[in-house]
């Protein structure tokens, strides 16, 4: 269903609708190295995730949830 949907949405609203939404991930801006665009962007390797990813797997290891993926716990599998 979803296909047919967009297979009659416009291209320029398609478009338009996805620059609007919060959860896509931007590739913006000039950089002469990749080393200057690492230092102006996160991931994975930021300390705030790192915590919160420990907090989940040490809850799945100490039995209080069934199992973890990215930090969110799951009480069934």
């Amino acid at each position: 269903m979803k296909r047919v949907i967009k297979s009659w949405i416009p291209p320029a609203i398609l478009n338009a609708y996805r620059g609007f939404r919060a959860d896509d991930i931007r590739f913006q801006g000039l950089f002469p190295t990749w080393e200057a665009a690492r230092a102006a962007s996160s991931g994975y390797d930021d300390e705030a995730i790192f915590r919160k990813s420990r907090v989940a797997a040490l809850k799945v290891k100490m039995g209080e949830a069934a199992y973890e993926r990215n930090s969110v716990l799951f009480d069934h599998v």
